[in-house]
């Protein structure tokens, strides 16, 4: 990208609203929220033949990486709230999808684990999903995957600690596709 095409985005980015040329089609918040609405549409298609939502997709993802996870683990994770979390944690264990124990060592917490029919679930699941959203960024080409990707991921690592979105964490290890 030229300096000029560079120093003119910029500039569209700090037009005021109410400036006859502001354009939100330019206006980068706008654009990645309908990105996100339209990946996560994607993401929660791919999943519903399975018979599970997307945030139940989430969380046998994240139990299919570790043996064992309390629910604040899972929080941590995936994001999601805790007193939703607990009630999509009773769904799932109703499904057969993961099993919730008492801790010996402490009753106040259970441990959470996957079974076999929830990892079964969980591989073609995530199958679906890499294939839907494959589809649709491979309207890019593979550098252009890798800049976007890279751009992403610098933006994030710029935010502080205690703003950072729960589950940040994950981008480092390869589980972006959580979000």
């Amino acid at each position: 990208m030229s300096a000029s095409k560079s120093m003119a985005t910029a500039e569209v980015l700090c037009i005021p609203l109410e400036s006859p040329d502001f354009d939100l089609a330019e206006f980068v918040p706008y654009i990645l929220a309908a990105l996100t609405s339209y990946l996560t549409g994607i993401k929660s298609r791919a999943v519903a033949p399975f018979e599970i939502a997307l945030a139940e997709w989430r969380v046998l993802v994240c139990l299919s990486r570790h043996e064992s996870c309390s629910l604040n683990d899972i929080v941590d994770f995936t994001g999601l709230k805790q007193s939703s979390l607990s009630r999509i944690i009773v769904r799932m264990s109703k499904k057969g999808l993961l099993r919730h124990l008492k801790r010996r060592s402490d009753y106040r917490y259970r441990d959470i684990r996957i079974t076999e029919h929830g990892r079964h679930v969980c591989r073609e699941a995530t199958a679906a999903v890499q294939a839907e959203c494959d589809r649709f960024l491979g309207l890019l080409s593979v550098p252009e995957r890798h800049a976007l990707v890279g751009a992403i991921k610098k933006l994030l690592s710029s935010i502080p600690d205690p703003d950072r979105p729960a589950g940040f964490s994950q981008l480092d290890t390869g589980d972006a596709a959580l979000r």
